[in-house]
């Protein structure tokens, strides 16, 4: 029992030590945001001073295909009552065409507001929440542009060409778009008329109501890409379980024919930890960490094979072997998908 207990207890510290490793910069998020966008993704829409003041508010949200997808919003409204302003929430890529007697004024601003609440809101309506992190998606509330208003103009009619924050894999290809359209004013119609040729992009819209702004949601996702990155988080589910339950059965047991399929199983879970997680090896986790994980396994392998904790060798040649394997693995698993070859 004594000896069960030394190599359930050295298989143990693997597999922590393999866990611990994804939170490490040596993994990376296989799902996440550009850098820049991390930072800078922002919300549309329209913040105005006054909204009791905006009468039958309008928007239409359509696409505009190209290099990349952009998200279009026709804003249509009528004004009452003393001079104000409303501002634009994001960045537009485009111009911005007003309406005769309306002039717009450019100033960089981050409103002030309960934004974070409205994040969390968004958050958890998002069907992309299964694979991206809360902390990963955050929306600015930031502004490039004031608009003046007046009652004189009869009929304010614009429109607002905003850049989606895009979601991508690892492997770079994009898994979504994903819009967030706020206002303080009363929507009377709020309408979609995507014009999606593409069987493979699935639209996802909500709305909902936060801190008294109106908030709707249009996800632009691939079926494929989001399909294979649940497919993956799955398959390694049941890897990690599977490894997990064999290598301490197998040792609980006893059973010395079957211990190679121990070292198997420590290896089987250094592969499929990091995706449990939705996350995957950088270039260093790919051509050190897994490896090295990879002779670790072996030397404690070896040490669970005998009765006292001592080394040959011939014990180290043989780790270097078998981390030469899982390094071809690795590299073929892992880095040719993201254009890496040897």
């Amino acid at each position: 029992m004594q000896k069960q207990l030394k190599n359930g207890i050295l298989f143990v510290v693997f597999l922590l030590l393999c866990f611990l490793l994804t939170f490490t910069p040596l993994m990376m998020d296989k799902v996440d945001l550009s850098s820049e966008e991390e930072k800078n993704a922002a919300f549309d829409g329209l913040i105005f001073d006054d909204p009791t003041r905006i009468d039958n508010l309008q928007v239409t949200r359509r696409i505009e295909k190209g290099p990349k997808i952009l998200y279009r919003y026709d804003v249509k409204f009528q004004y009452q009552g003393k001079d104000t302003s409303v501002r634009l929430l994001g960045v537009p890529v485009r111009n911005v065409y007003l309406p005769k007697g309306a002039n717009g004024s450019k100033s960089k601003v981050k409103l002030k507001g309960e934004y974070d609440k409205i994040n969390g809101a968004v958050y958890d309506n998002l069907q992309m929440n299964t694979v991206l992190g809360k902390e990963k998606l955050t929306f600015q509330p930031a502004s490039e542009m004031r608009i003046p208003l007046s009652e004189e103009v009869e009929d304010y009619a614009f429109t607002v060409v905003t850049d989606p924050a895009t979601v991508v894999s690892y492997t770079g290809r994009t898994m979504a778009d994903i819009g967030v359209f706020l206002t303080n004013g009363k929507v009377d119609k709020f309408s979609d008329a995507l014009g999606i040729e593409d069987k493979g992009l699935h639209p996802e819209t909500s709305t909902k109501t936060q801190s008294g702004v109106y908030i709707n949601t249009l996800e632009l996702m691939d079926q494929g890409v989001m399909g294979r990155a649940h497919a993956v988080k799955t398959v390694a589910t049941v890897l990690t379980i599977l490894s997990v339950v064999a290598g301490l059965v197998i040792l609980l047991l006893d059973r010395r024919k079957l211990y190679p399929v121990v070292y198997g199983a420590m290896v089987l879970f250094a592969f499929a930890a990091p995706a449990l997680r939705l996350k995957a090896p950088t270039n260093g986790g790919i051509f050190i960490a897994m490896p090295v994980a990879a002779f670790v396994a072996y030397l404690l392998f070896k040490l669970m094979t005998r009765s006292n904790l001592k080394l040959k060798a011939l014990d180290f040649r043989q780790g270097l072997g078998m981390a030469l394997i899982v390094f071809v693995l690795a590299t073929y698993i892992f880095a040719v998908p993201k254009g890496f070859y040897l």
